[in-house]
């Protein structure tokens, strides 16, 4: 049976997951660091692409794998006409390998997609002790994953002391509306509360 990549990237990491008869057998990812840091959406999903390849050549080289990816332009890198000095590099490297191309939505590349943010969540989680232990203010971007704290100006006084859970995450921030104000992606049992104030 051939090899499956399953390949995912955010803007702080990659993640790949290396599977057979749909049997996850290794995983990979990676934290993105200087100028790759900067790489556009393109880039780093090419990117993602050719670490993989790398990282598991002596599986795939002589052999037929199937690639899955996350991003549909990249279905057509084999038949780029117009390319950079980056790009031209990595299609070189590919090519001595041969795989079928497939678009996979990142909403069911779940395994490679929570390995490519694994890392946006642990520096957040260090941000979050590392403030907490010094009590500076900390700020976050769209896209960072936080623990938010339910407080009680948020709820009746008896909804409050109902609560199960005071504190929930790691949840994605999805807008930043000023250095103290975040709205966040929250579970669906919090959905009419979707704009909390951090404490600062």
């Amino acid at each position: 049976q051939p090899f499956e990549l399953h390949s995912d990237a955010s803007k702080v990491g990659i993640g790949v997951v290396l599977s057979q008869n749909s049997r996850p057998i290794a995983f990979f990812n990676e934290k993105l660091t200087g100028a790759k840091v900067r790489y556009n959406t393109y880039d780093v999903e090419f990117y993602v692409v050719v670490q993989a390849v790398k990282h598991w050549r002596h599986y795939l080289f002589h052999k037929e794998f199937i690639l899955y990816i996350d991003h549909e332009a990249l279905k057509h890198l084999h038949s780029q006409d117009k390319v950079s000095a980056r790009h031209a590099s990595w299609v070189a490297y590919l090519e001595h390998f041969t795989f079928v191309v497939k678009h996979k939505s990142g909403v069911i590349n779940r395994v490679a997609d929570a390995l490519s943010r694994r890392r946006s969540i642990l520096s957040k989680m260090t941000v979050e002790v590392v403030a907490d232990r010094r009590r500076k203010h900390a700020e976050f971007e769209v896209g960072d994953f936080i623990w938010a704290v339910l407080t009680n100006d948020r709820f009746s006084a008896s909804d409050y002391h109902k609560l199960a859970v005071r504190k929930i995450g790691p949840v994605e921030v999805v807008e930043k509306i000023n250095s103290n104000a975040y709205r966040l992606k929250l579970p669906a049992t919090f959905v009419l509360l979707m704009c909390l104030m951090l404490s600062t």
